[in-house]
């Protein structure tokens, strides 16, 4: 029943996009320019010609709300949250108070593994459920992302893995991030990145863009320009699983264009990153034998 009513509103989701389309088609949400039409995996998509950006709203937003639920990663509640946990890790000794705030988290393992060793982390998630779900065991450390306003103070580590693909309204998410971020802070995350040229099909048994929730396309060029609008520089790495040395375990399958990103104004942040490229572009995240022995349970 519950497959049936997502394909219907999927289904219906498509036609009232390419009726908003050839009513009037909508400026980029990023930087405000003419954007073209491009298709793949049977979705029309918007890519604009100055950014880079590529999004499809064909996927309503309501529902994207939804998020993952309970099942807070591909292997259910209490898994998944290694590239988090690996991004929190790599940048930690860089902040004296480590305040971190792991964004659109669900109910992945991180939460629980970070919290446990006694850092200071909260918890935002864009689902009701899942809020409610953690409140119940954490309380006010985990929260909906309407009450971030209100926290009252900022972080110098915020995760994003796995979250702006899905992403409505990015520039209006983007610039909420930043008001959380410490001057000095770092945003981080993992995404696909579209190579900035060809097809937006890749070839791939499960194509990144046709999953209905991702409705946010991202190049190196266009989320460098999103980060640089909010005053970051970006960098960028390949990672090895899910990425383009070992495949992912869930579909056997390489994700060649999959990298984590770090964005900053931390000067002394940014060269050690530059370093790291060139000592090591490929990082040794490896999620399918993650070092840190409570992701093996």
């Amino acid at each position: 029943m519950q497959t049936t009513l997502r394909t219907a509103v999927a289904a219906s989701g498509r036609a009232l996009w390419r009726l908003r389309l050839a009513l009037q088609r909508p400026a980029c949400p990023m930087c405000g320019a003419i954007a073209n039409t491009r298709t793949g995996y049977g979705r029309l998509f918007l890519e604009c010609g100055q950014c880079g950006f590529i999004w499809s709203h064909d996927y309503p937003e309501w529902l994207a709300k939804r998020g993952m639920g309970l099942r807070g990663s591909w292997g259910g509640p209490e898994r998944g949250g290694e590239r988090d946990d690996y991004i929190v890790r790599l940048l930690y000794h860089h902040f004296p108070e480590k305040r971190i705030m792991l964004f659109g988290v669900g109910t992945t393992l991180v939460f629980r593994v970070l919290l446990e060793e006694g850092l200071d982390v909260l918890g935002v998630d864009v689902s009701r459920a899942v809020v409610q779900f953690r409140r119940e065991e954490f309380g006010s450390r985990f929260i909906h992302t309407t009450d971030l306003k209100a926290v009252g103070r900022k972080f110098d580590i915020i995760t994003a893995c796995e979250v702006i693909e899905h992403l409505h309204r990015p520039r209006q998410w983007f610039r909420l991030l930043n008001r959380c971020l410490q001057d000095d802070g770092v945003i981080a995350g993992c995404t696909n990145l579209y190579p900035g040229s060809g097809p937006i099909e890749d070839g791939q048994k499960v194509g990144y863009m046709s999953l209905g929730g991702h409705v946010a396309y991202w190049s190196e060029r266009s989320l460098t320009n999103a980060f640089a609008q909010i005053g970051l520089t970006a960098l960028f790495f390949e990672i090895i699983c899910p990425g383009s040395s070992k495949p992912d375990l869930l579909y056997q399958s390489l994700f060649p264009n999959k990298r984590l990103f770090f964005a900053t104004r931390n000067t002394k942040v940014i060269e050690q990153l530059r370093n790291l490229q060139q000592q090591s572009p490929i990082l040794p995240l490896d999620t399918s034998d993650y070092q840190v022995p409570a992701y093996r349970k």
